[in-house]
């Protein structure tokens, strides 16, 4: 049960890659986050599954999985202003 703090970018609502220091997951970890940018009209939470490390262990990506519709409309609306 650790927290990490880490920039999120590539969101869809398919997931996202997170940049993170010393991240010590692995590929099939189960986990959530939570997702707050500075403006946050377009904060969520989501639980998925980590599907790959970044090189130099600068990050992962991330596959939402059973994303509530409320998350969904936050990353459209993100994408779409963004």
């Amino acid at each position: 049960k650790k927290v990490f703090e880490g920039v999120c970018r590539d969101i869809s609502v398919g997931g996202m890659q997170i940049l993170t220091e010393d991240f010590r997951g692995q590929a099939g970890d189960k986990i959530s986050i939570n997702v707050h940018p500075e403006n946050s009209e377009y904060h969520f939470t989501a639980s998925g599954v980590v599907v790959r490390i970044l090189d130099g262990n600068s990050g992962f990506s991330f596959r939402f999985q059973g994303l509530s519709d409320e998350a969904k409309r936050s990353v459209e609306k993100y994408l779409q202003e963004n």
